[in-house]
Parts: C-alpha cells; structure tokens; sequence
C-alpha cells in the first residue's frame, strides 16, 4: 500500500525562481522604461510641489505610482529562465534588519529630544 504521496504529482517546492530581465530590451520592456521614468517625474513633480518649490500641479502621487507599477511589468516581462538563485542567509537578514530598527529608534529619539 503506497501513500497519496506516491500516487500524485504534486510537489510544493517544484516552483522555479524567474531570473532577471533578459537583455537586449525589446520595445515592450523600453516602453515599461518611459512608463518609468514619467513616473518618477511625476512622483518628483508632487514632492517638488508639495515643499514650495514650484507650483503644485498635482493633489497626489497615485498617478505617479501608477506609471511605476505599470513600467515595471512591463520591463519584467521577459525573463531568464530560474534556476538556482542564492539567497541571504536568515542570519544575515536578521542582522540587517536589526541594525535599521535600530537606526529608527536612535533617529526617532533624537527628533523627540530635539523637540522637532
């Protein structure tokens, strides 16, 4: 008697890891680069607006991230194919992330006692 495990094709971890963007750019992946890069535009138009410094011609940034999201499926449209992709140990990862917390906190304090 075998078990469902014999029986059936599935294997959670079968999934492949896409690999980067494949180079040369086509004319799809070059238009998610304008998409891009009308999005930073209007993202530095709104915060350029928002300090004083010119006029503000836009109320908020979603139009901005909007090119963005739009700009970055495209240009991740084709991609290498996976393979074995090294990753950071969990170790690391801690680390890193409690150095930023850290960080925070030591910038927050410093805001707080300053009287900002």
């Amino acid at each position: 008697m075998s078990g469902y495990r014999d029986q059936t094709g599935y294997d959670p971890n079968s999934y492949e890891q896409p690999g980067a963007p494949l180079r040369p750019f086509n004319w799809v992946q070059w238009c998610g680069v304008a998409l891009d890069g009308v999005g930073i535009i209007v993202f530095v138009a709104y915060l350029l607006g928002r300090a004083g410094l010119v006029p503000s011609p836009l109320g908020s940034p979603l139009p901005g991230v909007g090119f963005l999201v739009i700009g970055a499926l495209l240009i991740t449209s084709r991609r290498q194919p996976g393979g074995a992709v090294r990753t950071t140990s969990r170790r690391t990862l801690v680390v890193i992330n409690l150095a930023l917390v850290a960080a925070a906190i030591a910038l927050a304090a410093v805001i707080y006692f300053q009287g900002a």
